[in-house]
């Protein structure tokens, strides 16, 4: 297999929590300043979701409960192949005053309409699906 055929395979979580009715979001900025969540290669030892929930609290300071509910998932070109994202949601309980990428990324906690607008075009639809399932849940309440 070549390098370009190559296909790494990452978890994310889309951190969230409720307050006063209204869903918010918990983003970061990533290496080259752009609003993101959390994501990471998923480790060899640890499941997709247990992986993506260890880079929530490494990239972001968040703790909280990952559900075993694929969102969504997308695909975008990085080191000479091919990543492979699945998104979970995490239900934030504690937002960390200190972590470990606190020193090079910023942490924003926003409206869930407004984080659509604020991230990469490639994660646009991964927050739609998420609107989508957090409605559900609503619903299903």
């Amino acid at each position: 297999m070549s390098k370009k055929d190559r296909v790494y395979q990452q978890s994310s979580v889309v951190p969230w929590l409720k307050e006063d009715d209204e869903v918010s979001v918990v983003l970061i900025t990533s290496q080259s300043g752009n609003w993101i969540v959390p994501k990471g290669l998923v480790e060899p030892e640890i499941t997709p979701i247990e992986s993506a929930a260890k880079e929530a609290l490494e990239e972001a300071g968040v703790l909280g409960n990952a559900e075993p509910v694929l969102l969504s998932t997308y695909d975008y070109n990085k080191w000479g192949g091919v990543c492979h994202v699945k998104v979970f949601p995490l239900a934030v309980s504690t937002l960390l005053e200190d972590w470990d990428e606190k020193d090079w990324r910023e942490r924003q906690i926003v409206p869930l309409s407004e984080a659509a607008q604020m991230v990469k075009p490639v994660l646009q639809p991964v927050l739609e699906d998420f609107g989508r399932w957090v409605g559900e849940q609503a619903r299903s309440a």
